[in-house]
């Protein structure tokens, strides 16, 4: 999510329950396209379960192109080409990686987050807890 020069990333883990387990929020600062604002979340989040020490994920976002540039298998030379690489890099961390699209209203909760991550100063990470505010909707995102 990206406005006026700053933007924010931010990613949630759940266990294979549907409970979250981890959330993510980032700050950054730069004009950058919604694309790249999706991979910077999705190399946050993946550097986070890796510092978790997650060995499977399943990965579930609303950006479909995201899934699309990760399952092609020629070389992206696109502006988010080294994105692209750099998740290729760090899947390669993982003892078994799936993703799959989700729809918006499916994924309130990451969106949420990134827009937290927008006030604040540094990466901000909770784990094995949430934040107060991110509950309802978390409850609301798995009914979807």
């Amino acid at each position: 999510m990206a406005d006026q020069g700053v933007f924010g990333t931010g990613a949630v883990c759940r266990d294979e329950e549907g409970a979250c387990v981890g959330v993510l929020a980032a700050p950054g600062i730069g004009y950058l396209s919604l694309q790249t604002c999706e991979f910077l979340a999705l190399i946050n989040g993946l550097h986070f379960c890796l510092q978790a020490g997650f060995s499977h994920l399943e990965i579930e976002g609303d950006a479909q192109n995201i899934f699309t540039a990760l399952n092609s298998p020629q070389e992206d030379f696109s502006p988010d080409g080294a994105l692209v690489e750099e998740v290729k890099i760090l899947l390669s961390h993982f003892q078994s990686c799936s993703w799959g699209y989700i729809p918006r209203e499916d994924n309130k909760a990451a969106h949420c987050v990134a827009r937290a991550g927008l006030s604040m100063l540094f990466p901000t990470y909770w784990w094995r807890m949430t934040p107060d505010w991110l509950n309802p909707i978390l409850v609301d995102d798995l009914i979807h």
